[in-house]
């Protein structure tokens, strides 16, 4: 695909030796080497009825038609023709047989090696998508796999037919007059040489050309994003004349490259027609003897074209394989890749029902880059949160690294039952990084989060997170329908369970009205329900299985104020009783919780109720009256 151009195999150095990674591919193989023994037994018998072919041809002409003519054996002619024909279709059904058998066996070996992929992203810390964009993901899932199907399914098979097919054709040419067969070769070698030089050039140039249309269609996502503006502002005319421009230049870059790809091949398409006039001129020239009978010459011809684009195409399968090592290189990197978030030894797997306390202690937390240093400490930005487009500026340019904080450091709070703690400051402050820390999508550096005075690392991850519900900012709805969304998390499928949980949080009437209730199939990204019933939707997915705590990542700051005192709302019944921890920016969201922790620079710099927080000034009031003089906050 086209944005995996910018990781082209083009310097790229492979981690992997070739026979590790023959082993490596070997073993993704072995179940289907029954298939694939037959498969290469086929492709076996398609490549001797290939090379048949042209032995048949000159015994009709050599010698089962001079005999039908004398009168010897008028019958030759319609065997050999019906063996012809016989070779011919048994080769052809060979082929069609082997490439069917072998297309399963490549997809079902990248089934399976899509499957592991996508197991192990899953288990993977939010770390590796900090650095790793979805974009890239995809392209190391669907293209370098759909790279290593096309050869565990064509090219080498294709390849070792290419070998075999070669090898016979010279063998029998040799064995028929060397002479000949020596000088077609020596005719063949400065076109294939110079084939090997044009293809390494050609592939620059297409590069080029594959450049030009990345940038076309970036433009064309991109303007077509920005159509209301557009509109609004009557410039669609000036779009129009900068996508003319691009595509201008798409079309020259174009044109001229397959210009000189067909010119190429045009030209290189005389090697046949020499190689012909050279068999005619050696064959029966009486300078050379003459002795070359008419079906001999025939069969030289054809074993000759036979070998022609098989040659070509061997360069190609070459450079493929090598490519398809680097598409290999990568994806085993992603399986090689170790989660920075993983369970320990004897893990804990039950959360105890009656615990008291959760305590913060000490807990310290930077940023790193994939080689493992602190991007903290390297006057660089760095993600707050897995996939958020917000940063946090670490270092101004010349500043000492060593005055710069953690991303949290030092910060120590406890969380009591029951309790209802919010998290808020400014952007940036460690808001959204030390829920990452407490849902475990990472690891801190220092310090422990314990439950009752256990480290929750000491519990495996699917029995910590069992415990939780999780909102997020930002809204994500998988494909299918609303009950289908809501049972995602809900292992019994219990439908009566599911909808007592619309219910307690209010929302019964607005799913009961929509056309098919509960069975309403979503449209892409849910975008057939308003903001408001997807937030709600998302409210429910999370108390569907009753979690011990809830954890609210700015649930509510993508809706209106008016929506939002709906969800409100919901959000007191669903909180009721349940151990909440709150992340917001709207203030007005959390002014009723039992305690608010005020975060700047990765430190906790002020803890206490609402009232008492506005009484003690600081940071907390100055963020309270800017909102509420901007009308956020009522």
């Amino acid at each position: 695909m086209w944005w995996d151009d910018h990781h082209s195999e083009e310097g790229y150095i492979r981690r992997l030796g070739v026979g590790e990674m023959l082993s490596r591919i070997a073993v993704r193989l072995r179940p289907e080497l029954p298939q694939l023994g037959l498969g290469i037994l086929l492709m076996l018998v398609a490549v001797a009825a290939e090379l048949a072919g042209p032995l048949i041809i000159r015994q009709i002409i050599d010698q089962d038609i001079p005999n039908a003519i004398d009168g010897a054996d008028q019958g030759a002619i319609f065997r050999s023709a019906a063996l012809f024909l016989a070779v011919f279709l048994v080769g052809s059904a060979a082929t069609y047989v082997q490439i069917l058998i072998v297309a399963k066996v490549g997809l079902r070996t990248i089934a399976r090696l899509k499957q592991d992929l996508f197991d192990h992203l899953l288990h993977l810390g939010m770390d590796y998508f900090d650095h790793h964009p979805p974009g890239r993901i995809m392209t190391r899932v669907e293209s370098d796999t759909e790279r290593l199907q096309n050869l565990f399914s064509e090219v080498s098979l294709a390849l070792i037919r290419t070998v075999i097919l070669l090898a016979g054709t010279f063998t029998i040419m040799l064995k028929t007059d060397v002479r000949i067969t020596l000088a077609v070769i020596g005719l063949m070698i400065p076109f294939f040489i110079g084939a090997l030089i044009f293809l390494r050039a050609m592939r620059k140039l297409y590069k080029k050309v594959r450049q030009v249309y990345a940038d076309l269609a970036t433009f064309v996502a991109e303007y077509v994003q920005g159509v209301p503006i557009l509109q609004v502002y009557g410039r669609r005319e000036w779009a129009l004349k900068r996508l003319g421009q691009r595509n201008q230049a798409r079309y020259r870059r174009e044109v001229g490259t397959e210009f000189i790809d067909y010119g190429f091949w045009a030209t290189f398409g005389t090697l046949e027609v020499l190689s012909v006039m050279l068999i005619l001129y050696l064959g029966f020239s009486d300078r050379f003897g003459g002795a070359l009978t008419l079906g001999t010459a025939v069969l030289f011809v054809e074993y000759t074209r036979r070998a022609f684009w098989p040659l070509v195409q061997f360069t190609e399968q070459l450079g493929f394989i090598q490519k398809a090592f680097a598409s290999a290189d990568r994806v085993f990197g992603i399986l090689d890749t170790e989660s920075s978030v993983k369970n320990r030894d004897g893990a804990r797997t039950d959360i105890p029902s009656d615990w008291q306390e959760i305590r913060f202690e000490n807990v310290r937390f930077g940023y790193k880059s994939p080689e493992g240093r602190d991007l903290t400490t390297e006057g660089r930005t760095v993600p707050v949160k897995a996939g958020s487009t917000e940063v946090r500026p670490v270092a101004a340019e010349g500043e000492a690294s060593g005055a710069i904080a953690k991303a949290i450091d030092g910060v120590s709070f406890t969380i009591r039952r029951g309790e209802r703690i919010a998290l808020v400051g400014p952007s940036g402050g460690g808001k959204s990084t030390l829920v990452g820390l407490f849902l475990r999508f990472y690891e801190q550096d220092e310090g422990r989060i314990t439950l009752d005075g256990v480290d929750i690392r000491e519990y495996s991850l699917q029995a910590w997170r069992s415990s939780l519900g999780l909102v997020l900012q930002d809204i994500h709805l998988f494909p299918g329908t609303i009950a289908e969304n809501l049972e995602v998390f809900l292992p019994q499928h219990d439908r009566e369970q599911l909808q007592g949980t619309i219910r307690k949080l209010g929302a019964g009437d607005i799913f009961e009205r929509l056309p098919q209730g509960l069975e309403t199939e979503l449209s892409e990204g849910g975008h057939n329900l308003s903001m408001g019933e997807r937030q709600l939707l998302c409210f429910a997915r999370a108390l569907v299985r009753d979690p011990q705590i809830l954890v609210l990542d700015e649930a509510t700051s993508s809706v209106d104020p008016a929506t939002e005192h709906r969800i409100q709302d919901s959000l007191e019944r669903a909180m009721r009783g349940r151990t909440s921890v709150i992340v917001a920016h709207r203030l007005s969201t959390i002014v009723g919780a039992d305690r608010i922790l005020v975060l700047q620079n990765g430190q906790v710099v002020q803890e206490g109720r609402h009232e008492e927080l506005l009484k003690e000034g600081g940071l907390y009031a100055v963020l309270y009256r800017l909102q509420f003089e901007a009308g956020d906050v009522a």
